[in-house]
């Protein structure tokens, strides 16, 4: 936390040197701790609640009693055609169940493809589960996990299911089936094809083992109506390895209506600080500082005003709540000073404070939101800057930065 504010990009170099106050943060933390005694951090208050949701997959198909005739074309190459082809348009919706030892939980989702692109959106309902996205657009894999920022990731065959279903060569028909009031095509693929645990969110390294079947249910003309997936694997827990099943339904519909997937519009990239040991996400068009000589941050800064630094220094044995007792105290003597709120956050998977700050720097109201973490002996602090007036926007920008910062050791 610096105890100075800037202007912006444009302004680098009118800004003051910050004032060195954690060197003096323990002869001066000393007097808050006599006043004040030790006190532990209060703990964050997350949701312990277990949840488990019953099996929303479909039920298994029954055979019609009166088969139609057989039809003049292939369905079976005319379904593969379809699902491997360029030009190739559906929207789907994605139902299903994941069972982990004991405990089930609900799949929901949708999957749309669009020609060569492709836009997946995929939740399991598991105590604090976030929806997994991704979209393929343009040769470009982009994803986000739940309201976060989007990044551009390396495309991958394993985990993409358009990729996946072009690989299939081949399948055999079993015959007509009534499904969702219609008389469909049921056709299966060879043993052991079927759709990876990763192109459906599941990338624990710890999955080993995967096997499982896939089946798909087809007009006359080989479009398709619907299609199942099943598979299971062994995975490390807390308790051990467990089995694990994984069903999933994928319902299509508006096959061959033309609509149009659109990228991310703004993209996220990530820095590894090798002075604070920890890793955060910035958008692309931010401008990087790097730590360097007498600088012991890395900053980030927008193209308008805001910008943040990202820090570690020594706790030296104090508690987190001491530090942000003296945050409070205005160390700096700043006119207008004012900590409006102290709120319990997660960051980098540890319970901290975040303190939403208004002050007046160089005769101009600003924004101030401190997010901080107490991790073995260091502090680790991410601050975001601003001109007041921008607060519910720098609030939703430090939390994203928060959810994009890793200690690495």
């Amino acid at each position: 936390m610096v105890s100075w504010e800037g202007v912006g990009t444009m302004d680098r170099g009118l800004r003051q040197a910050p004032t060195p106050w954690r060197a003096g943060f323990i002869a001066a933390i000393a007097l808050v701790v006599v006043a004040c005694g030790s006190t532990n951090p209060e703990s964050a208050n997350p949701s312990t609640a277990p949840s488990s949701a019953p099996p929303s997959a479909s039920a298994s198909p029954s055979p019609s009693p009166s088969p139609s005739p057989s039809p003049s074309i292939d369905v079976g190459a005319a379904l593969l055609k379809n699902l491997s082809g360029f030009a190739f348009f559906a929207r789907s919706t994605i139902a299903g169940e994941l069972d982990v030892a004991s405990a089930r939980y609900a799949i929901t989702g949708t999957y749309d493809v669009a020609g060569l692109a492709d836009h997946t959106v995929l939740t399991v309902h598991t105590p604090g589960g976030q929806a997994d996205e991704v979209i393929y657009r343009d040769a470009t894999t982009y994803h986000r996990t739940g309201s976060g920022p989007w990044y551009i990731k390396p495309p991958s065959l394993k985990g993409d299911i358009s990729s996946f279903l072009r690989t299939l060569k081949a399948v055999q028909e079993t015959g007509i089936e009534a499904r969702n009031g219609q008389q469909l095509h049921h056709l299966t693929a060879p043993a052991g094809a079927s759709l990876p645990p990763a192109a459906l969110g599941q990338t624990d390294p710890s999955i080993t083992g995967s096997v499982g079947s896939i089946e798909f249910w087809a007009r006359d003309d080989g479009s398709p109506a619907a299609m199942s997936a099943t598979a299971t694997w062994k995975q490390v827990t807390k308790t051990g390895p467990v089995d694990v099943t994984m069903t999933v339904e994928f319902t299509y519909t508006d096959v061959g209506t033309s609509f149009t997937i659109t990228p991310p519009a703004e993209v996220w990239t990530t820095y590894t600080s090798k002075l604070s040991h920890l890793s955060f996400g910035y958008p692309v068009d931010w401008d990087l500082f790097k730590a360097q000589g007498k600088k012991t941050y890395d900053e980030v800064d927008a193209p308008t005003t805001p910008y943040a630094t990202f820090y570690r220094y020594a706790a030296r044995g104090f508690a987190l709540n001491t530090l942000v007792r003296f945050i409070a105290t205005n160390p700096n003597k700043i006119k207008g000073y004012h900590v409006d709120a102290v709120r319990n956050v997660t960051m980098s998977g540890v319970a901290g404070r975040q303190m939403l700050i208004h002050a007046t720097a160089s005769g101009q109201k600003r924004y101030w939101i401190y997010t901080i973490i107490l991790k073995g002996k260091y502090f680790y602090e991410v601050d975001v800057f601003d001109a007041k007036g921008h607060e519910a926007a720098d609030q939703a920008l430090a939390k994203e930065f928060a959810a994009t910062l890793v200690v690495n050791k």
